[in-house]
């Protein structure tokens, strides 16, 4: 027998035809889906209230492989998001129950850094992306609206794709500690004006304790504009 050399075995390896592969569709893909709406619907309507902001989520604990045509009787524990409910299905002529189990949620966007923001560092839009995460396990201190991040500055430093606390940002600080600023005290329409020094950092709207250079006095003033704060009488 003839034998092939190395090289020109693997170039006719390569030039062979090569068969087409087909994707083959999921088994039960439509079943699933179907029982999913089915549950989703049913779980809104009986006790969306429970479930708080967002969009509903939902995860069965085995996969649906049969065509579903209603949801019987469901219970639902809002402590742990876990339910369990009667699915009715028809097999032929003839209609049979089965039970599922899962767990249901709801998921709100986030925003957090795309990048690694420092101390000190003032938030732009471009800085922040929306990620996807379920309500119960945002904590309340947690910045859910992007809009009002932009233009704060960072206190501390701040992780890409890592939710931001409201403590962990403030106004950008136009007030300095030790600086000079001025005092604006208002009766009615009138404007009274004095020298003061600044005993703390602040921000735009934010209460600082000023020192009246003037009267020597120490009064808690409003961070109305750089350099300016304005107290009360």
């Amino acid at each position: 027998m003839k034998r092939i050399a190395p090289t020109l075995l693997a170039l006719l390896l390569l030039s062979a035809p090569v068969a087409p592969v087909l994707a083959q569709p999921a088994i039960g893909t439509e079943q699933a889906d179907s029982a999913t709406r089915l549950l989703l619907a049913e779980i809104q309507a009986r006790y969306g209230d429970a479930l708080g902001e967002g969009e509903l989520r939902l995860r069965l604990k085995d996969p649906v492989t049969r065509p579903v045509t209603g949801v019987e009787q469901m219970n639902f524990d809002p402590a742990t998001r876990r339910f369990a409910a009667m699915l009715r299905s028809k097999m032929g002529e003839q209609e049979v129950r089965f039970r599922v189990d899962g767990e249901v949620w709801t998921e709100i966007q986030v925003p957090v850094p795309t990048r690694r923001i420092s101390a000190g560092e003032v938030i732009a839009a471009g800085d922040l992306t929306l990620i996807p995460m379920r309500s119960d396990q945002v904590s309340g201190r947690t910045l859910t609206n992007a809009q009002s991040m932009v233009g704060m500055e960072a206190k501390r430093l701040l992780s890409p794709g890592r939710p931001v606390q409201a403590s962990s940002i403030s106004q950008p600080v136009i007030i300095q500690r030790n600086k000079p600023v001025t005092v604006e005290f208002r009766q009615g329409p009138l404007l009274v004006t004095a020298r003061g020094r600044a005993l703390a950092d602040a921000g735009l709207g934010d209460l600082v304790r000023v020192q009246n250079l003037d009267s020597n006095r120490t009064v808690t003033a409003t961070v109305t504009g750089p350099g300016t704060v304005s107290a009360a009488d």
